[in-house]
């Protein structure tokens, strides 16, 4: 599944997401649940959804969201690609 169909799917930004995890940033051996060890929905170090893993993911993400700040990261992202796009938009 191409990643702009996962965010849309999952209202999620999945591409954030699997930044965060190619950073190291998750799995925080500190939060348990955001474990990656035996998640369908993780292969070769990827996320992949499709219609039997979104949901798994979506219910993983719910369970770490609030301990990485997901939803603030997520809201500064969106600003900054917005911003970027009008100014890119701007220019002649």
């Amino acid at each position: 599944m191409l990643v702009g169909n996962a965010v849309g799917e999952t209202k999620l930004n999945v591409t954030l997401v699997q930044a965060l995890i190619n950073a190291g940033v998750i799995p925080d051996p500190r939060i348990p649940q955001s474990s990656l060890q035996g998640q369908q929905w993780f292969q070769n170090g990827h996320i992949v959804l499709n219609s039997t893993t979104t949901s798994d993911f979506t219910a993983w993400y719910g369970g770490i969201e609030g301990h990485y700040d997901l939803a603030a990261k997520v809201r500064q992202y969106t600003q900054d690609m917005n911003s970027q796009q009008a100014t890119s938009s701007d220019s002649p």
